[in-house]
Formats: C-alpha cells, sequence, structure tokens
C-alpha cells in the first residue's frame, strides 16, 4: 500500500537538537521511529525537516537518506497490515456481511489444518464456473421454447482494467403473471461502445440462446449510441422482429437524472 495514509497506528517522532557551532550538519535533526504512538503528519513534518532545514554532506546524507527510506518502508508494512482486507481486495465493506463469506470463515475456524481450507487457483475457479454454467445452460433454453415475446434491458460499462462489456437482461411474464428475469449476457464489446458494436454483441446473445426470431422490447439509456443500436438492430433483425421506434423504451429515471 502505497505512503497516502492520514493516520498510521504507531508512530512517534523524537527531535534532537544540535549545537550551533557544527556548521557540517543541520540545525535541526530528525530520529523517526516506529512504535504504538503518534500520527502520519509528524512523520511527515519529520521527512521535510530533513530536506529543508539545511544540507548534510558525505556520510551524514547518505544515512539520512537510508533513514528516509526505511521509514518509508517500514509505514508501507505496518499501513498494509492495519489496512482491513476489502479496502487491499478493492472489495465492498459488505462483504463482511455475506453469507457465502462468514462461510468460508466459519470452515476456516473449525477446520484442523490450513490444508482443509486451501482456496482453489485462479486458474481452477473459471474451469468450476463454467461447468456451472454449462449445466444450466440446456435447461434455459428449453425454458425459452414456450415463451413467445421478451423484454430487455441493456447497459454498456467499462470495468476498472478499462475492459468494454455490454449486459444484457431478459424478462418476461409467465403464466401465472409472474414476473421473470436472467442474465443472458455480459459480452465483451470489441472496440468502442459504438451502437454498432453493441448491436452486434446483442444479436450474438440472442443467436447463442436461439432467440433472435423472438419479437422482443428493449430498455436502455438515452444516449446517442443506444439510438444507433436500435436502429441497427431492426435493420439487421427485421420489424416484425423489433421495431426501433415502437419497440424501444426509454429508460425514465436516466432521463430525470439528466432533468435533475
Amino acid at each position: 500500500m502505497l505512503l497516502n495514509q492520514f493516520s498510521i497506528p504507531g508512530t512517534q517522532r523524537t527531535l534532537t537538537n544540535h549545537n550551533s557551532d557544527d556548521k557540517s550538519s543541520s540545525d535541526r535533526a530528525v530520529s523517526s521511529r516506529i512504535s504504538r504512538q503518534g500520527s502520519f503528519m509528524s512523520i511527515i513534518r519529520s521527512m521535510s525537516y530533513m530536506s529543508t532545514d539545511g544540507e548534510m554532506d558525505g556520510a551524514e546524507s547518505d544515512t539520512s537518506q537510508v533513514n528516509q527510506t526505511q521509514l518509508i518502508q517500514s509505514i508501507n508494512e505496518q499501513s498494509s497490515k492495519d489496512t482491513p482486507f476489502p479496502s487491499q481486495a478493492s472489495l465492498p465493506y459488505t462483504i463482511a456481511e455475506n453469507p457465502h463469506f462468514q462461510a468460508v470463515l466459519s470452515m476456516a475456524q473449525i477446520a484442523p489444518s490450513l490444508a482443509h481450507v486451501k482456496l482453489p487457483s485462479d486458474s481452477t475457479i473459471p474451469i468450476d464456473i463454467l461447468r456451472v454454467y454449462r449445466s444450466y445452460e440446456d435447461r434455459i433454453r428449453k425454458l425459452f421454447v414456450d415463451i413467445p415475446s421478451f423484454l430487455y434491458t441493456v447497459d454498456a460499462w467499462t470495468s476498472e482494467w478499462r475492459v468494454p462489456f455490454l449486459g444484457i437482461t431478459a424478462h418476461w411474464i409467465d403464466e401465472s403473471w409472474k414476473q421473470n428475469s436472467i442474465v443472458l449476457g455480459l459480452e465483451l464489446l470489441e472496440g468502442s461502445h459504438t451502437g454498432v458494436n453493441m448491436a452486434a454483441a446483442f444479436i450474438y446473445v440472442l443467436e447463442h440462446w436461439n432467440l433472435q426470431e423472438k419479437p422482443f422490447f428493449l430498455t436502455a439509456d438515452n444516449a446517442s449510441n443506444m439510438k444507433t443500436m436500435a436502429t441497427e438492430l431492426e435493420l439487421e433483425l427485421g420489424s416484425n422482429v423489433f421495431d426501433s421506434k415502437e419497440n424501444r423504451i426509454p429508460f425514465i429515471a436516466h432521463i430525470i437524472n439528466l432533468a435533475a
């Protein structure tokens, strides 16, 4: 973790005044050490004293530089220990209330050794997820056979690693008038968020689920690329499947947000 904490537990500053006759050293030199008192700001002040209150020569200057480097390293190590796990892993603080996360911790507490709670590797996890997905895929396709039409909600977004995706969710009402929703895809977009690119990704998902011939309505935000996407869908699928003027439903919350 970088040196950007406002308060680091366990820091204390000790100032040592030198004789003013000693012209080869700074008027004030600072000796800093990590303890269980003090604050981050005192460390910053200590470092500023070293850099502004005169220049040190020779071995003393080298020693000062080494001390500053060691100090920063100590702060980084200490802050890594003090920072909660969610912050270090870029996870929301609500992860602590997640029942699945709590179940993992409960298993770890009662396990006879760490070997019994060893987590799968980063290559095993996606394989397991894909295996579960495949087990549901055929069942969902069969479910869609008897549904005459759908409403789709779509949105494009970019991850923190600058990877663009298009999220697609299908909605329908069954014979008992119950509303149902299911995520159809989170497709990687090739290139930028243009309407043509999003339309191509959307059609790919429909074809994957054999839904390209079923009429549908579409709800998205009111950006110009979404309008272009709707026009492109009508051209590719036909107006009997999707009419860009009649079947596109603007997102009222987005309108209100823009107006506000």
